[in-house]
């Protein structure tokens, strides 16, 4: 299996965050976004990962080989002028065609399936149904109506793409990951194309089977700053609850920051046992990274994720994300 990451966006909605970081390398619980995805590809076991690049590429690949593993091929595809998904495809093409199928995934997509055996599953169905594309969706508020969804029937073939109102057809929200046939790269046009509405969409209206598999799974939108941090409260909330799903969010972090819940306390995970004085808000939830340091007693007021070597001195009350990546602060 092959797979490619979506790595090559601007990340505008993002900004000032994403001013001189891509979005995929941002921090989330202090591990780049593409960690995430990464994750759940890794449970494929790959033996070729493909990240594409455009914008600031070089904190991409940084990003990629400080996680990757090395019983996989790690490739970047970089894109002078930017080709969106079907021209990221047509691009890559030489590094994803030759094992029958493989899988591609955005690189900002931060979401915890219920089953580390998902994704394997939805592979034998996408190969035993003969599939050009096996699209992974979920539910998610406004699909369909103000967000652009995918419709399909009850045999969970889709229709179509986008907004609207169809009677009998069912619509969720695209997670960004898609099964592919490498009889795909037949269709891929030279140059920028949008998989879903110039490459697939045609292709359905010619009799080609795009199916979907939908998930029950936690997806969590990362667009925008206010996006990210109520994401980012969420996930802490996560951590600190009895919810099953919450041990996949703990298996990626032990994956990509072994060490992280060393020190462990009712409102704290920390690599070590903070060398400071501290106190917690009623109700909040505290990350800390390595190295964490202060001069002063410290009362963390609500959620708060503090990236690697931050120093809080002079603080009294602290809350919020700090990107040591960006220098910045996300409240």
């Amino acid at each position: 299996m092959r797979g490619l990451i979506f790595t090559a966006g601007k990340g505008e909605r993002l900004r000032p965050i994403t001013s001189h970081v891509a979005k995929p390398a941002v921090r989330f619980l202090n591990i780049p976004i593409l960690s995430y995805p990464l994750f759940w590809l890794e449970q494929l076991k790959p033996s070729r990962v493909v990240f594409n690049t455009h914008y600031l590429p070089q904190t991409i690949e940084t990003a990629a080989r400080a996680v990757c593993e090395w019983d996989y091929q790690i490739d970047f595809s970089h894109e002078p002028e930017i080709l969106g998904s079907g021209g990221g495809m047509w691009k890559a093409r030489d590094l994803l065609h030759g094992d029958g199928h493989f899988v591609t995934i955005n690189g900002d997509a931060v979401f915890l399936l219920d089953s580390l055996k998902t994704l394997s599953n939805m592979l034998e169905y996408h190969k035993q149904s003969k599939a050009l594309a096996t699209i992974l969706v979920c539910d998610y508020p406004g699909i369909g109506e103000t967000v652009p969804g995918v419709w399909f029937d009850p045999g969970h073939r889709v229709v179509k793409f986008g907004k609207g109102k169809e009677k009998d057809l069912t619509c969720q929200h695209f997670t960004g990951l898609i099964f592919y046939s490498d009889r795909i790269f037949d269709l891929l046009p030279a140059g920028e194309s949008n998989v879903l509405y110039e490459v697939l969409q045609p292709a359905i209206e010619k009799g080609e089977i795009v199916n979907v598999w939908s998930e029950k799974m936690k997806w969590y939108e990362t667009g925008r700053p206010r996006d990210y941090f109520y994401a980012t409260n969420e996930c802490l909330d996560l951590l600190f609850s009895n919810e099953g799903v919450k041990w996949h969010l703990v298996d990626i972090l032990d994956r990509f920051s072994p060490g992280w819940r060393n020190h462990t306390e009712e409102q704290l995970f920390a690599f070590e046992k903070p060398s400071f004085p501290y106190s917690c808000q009623e109700g909040a939830r505290v990350l800390l990274g390595p190295n964490t340091s202060s001069t002063t007693a410290i009362h963390f007021d609500g959620h708060t994720v503090l990236g690697e070597g931050l120093s809080l001195n002079g603080r009294a009350g602290v809350e919020g994300i700090y990107l040591p990546e960006a220098q910045m602060w996300v409240r």
